[in-house]
């Protein structure tokens, strides 16, 4: 397995994205501007980079789910990489390196606190990475990745397969990448709004 064909181009947001090591990595801009691409592009990175770990590749609904995010990954992803694809019974794809990724919806089911938000069926996974494409989806709200963030608890080792890069986290790597849309929700009050609010003012 190799990521050689994932070379992207510098001075751009999308080589931005990729290169950041941030715990939580945020890619927002314009309708169809490659964000579930670039976020497909670096969860394929981490597969290589951390054989045997556990990821989860999410968006609000199922049909999205495998309508956007999950057909985007297949079409990026080598099939010489592939062990076991995604079922209907188990929507998830194993590859020959140990790494599973895990394809989830995150809307929940069930009765909605006061906040909007349910008990999440995701609560008692434990993944070394994240991406949650389209974040501002509405069936999403901030409770949902909240929780996500507490599932971030993986060890798994570093261990690529070409030159080691020493910015890159030695286990885990326990990061969280969001992509989104233009929105006033709660993604814009929550997440971006502070960002702008400190750098205006430093606090």
């Amino acid at each position: 397995m190799s990521q050689n064909n994932y070379k992207l181009r510098k001075g751009t947001i999308h080589w931005d994205f990729d290169q950041s090591r941030n715990k939580i990595q945020f890619f927002g801009g314009g309708f169809a501007n490659g964000k579930t691409t670039a976020l497909v592009i670096k969860a394929l990175k981490l597969c290589v980079d951390y054989p045997g770990s556990s990821g989860l590749l999410g968006r609000s609904t199922y049909p999205k789910l495998n309508d956007t995010l999950r057909k985007v990954f297949f079409l990026w992803c080598p099939p010489d990489w592939i062990k076991k694809m995604p079922t209907q019974d188990d929507n998830t794809c194993y590859l020959k390196n140990g790494t599973i990724v895990n394809f989830r919806y995150i809307s929940q089911r069930g009765k909605q606190n006061v906040d909007g938000s349910t008990t999440s069926n995701l609560l008692s996974a434990t993944y070394d990475w994240i991406g949650i494409d389209q974040i501002e989806d509405p069936e999403i709200v901030h409770k949902d990745l909240l929780d996500l963030m507490g599932r971030l608890r993986g060890q798994t080792p570093y261990r690529p397969e070409g030159d080691e890069d020493l910015s890159m986290p030695d286990s885990g790597p326990r990061w969280l990448a969001l992509t989104s849309n233009p929105t006033s929700n709660w993604v814009y009050k929550e997440l971006i709004k502070p960002l702008q609010i400190y750098k205006r003012t430093g606090r």
